[in-house]
């Protein structure tokens, strides 16, 4: 254990490091990118190029969920090309592909196949394609460079915000329906929970007078203001996980499961700070473990030195 222990310091600490851009190719709409405002996730599409104009993308080198960590943009399929089942589902409607060929590998975004409302819904506000490519209405070309354009997704989802209409559903493909259905979901969220506390009501219009704020947005930690006019759900366009906690005010708020896999916590009116902190059982599991070892061999060492 403890030749490992000297090991793993020597290679985090021993060995020289390297900016990001000396390991992965630098793009200029990397840069516009970064210098963008809020939260949200940016889309590759794939292509067929020009051969006499190839870009770097035809070969996925670009945002792939490897290199995507690189460049600090977040992408629909994440940081790993394993995905939560649920979450493959979700997938699947947006590419029009069977989900289960979707869940050991990364997802290929075709420009002639992807769905406008998931791509809303998935909280995609860029769209990257090649400098020789166009996109269909309700995207807005904000940038151009010699290898790629980006553009703007005029529908996108917010990251998180306020609705308050609730329709109910528990069915997997009644969800899967409704998901690509006409509803708004800008004011409405889909919960298969009976216990939430409020009346679905038919008005499906934005709420205008409602006010969200990302305080802080980290990777097990997130805060968020709000100011409600009324009783609704803080709807959180990331996946739902029983390790993620909240509380609204310091108080413990239970996490429904809003539109098949994202989360929504209940707000009720007025001025409310909302946390959310990934702390999975699994994880306290593993402390506990760790000092029953560490213990057990603290124990061992003294009890063989009075051998000795």
């Amino acid at each position: 254990a403890t030749i490992i222990i000297f090991v793993d310091f020597f290679l985090a600490f021993g060995l020289p490091s390297y900016p990001p851009k000396e390991i992965v190719k630098p793009f200029k709409v990397v840069d516009y990118i970064s210098e963008q405002p809020g939260v949200f996730r940016v889309m590759p599409l794939m292509h067929d190029y020009d051969i006499k104009n190839p870009s770097v993308m035809d070969t996925r080198t670009f945002l792939r969920p490897e290199s995507s960590m690189l460049y600090n943009i977040m992408t629909p399929e994440g940081y790993r090309s394993l995905w939560l089942d649920r979450y493959a589902d979700v997938i699947g409607l947006l590419t029009g592909e069977p989900s289960h060929s979707l869940r050991v590998r990364v997802g290929e975004f075709d420009k002639n196949k992807i769905d406008d409302k998931i791509v809303d819904l998935l909280n995609v506000k860029y769209i990257v394609t090649s400098a020789g490519s166009g996109l269909n209405e309700g995207y807005t070309l904000v940038y151009k460079d010699e290898i790629h354009k980006l553009f703007e997704n005029e529908d996108v989802l917010p990251r998180v915000f306020l609705v308050h209409n609730v329709k109910m559903a528990k069915q997997k493909n009644q969800i899967l329906y409704l998901l690509k259905s006409d509803i708004d979901y800008s004011s409405v969220v889909l919960l298969e929970d009976e216990d939430v506390g409020l009346i679905p009501v038919k008005r499906e219009e934005p709420d205008k007078e409602s006010k969200v704020l990302i305080n802080k947005y980290e990777p097990n930690y997130i805060q968020v203001s709000v100011e409600n006019p009324k009783d609704g759900f803080l709807v959180f366009l990331d996946c739902y996980h029983p390790g993620w906690k909240s509380t609204v005010d310091g108080r413990h708020s239970k996490i429904y499961k809003a539109n098949y896999v994202f989360r929504a916590v209940k707000v009720p009116e007025g001025r409310h700070v909302i946390e959310f902190s990934y702390r999975p059982n699994s994880l306290k599991l593993g402390f506990l473990v760790s000092f029953a070892f560490l213990f057990s061999g603290l124990a061992a060492c003294f009890f063989l030195r009075e051998k000795v």
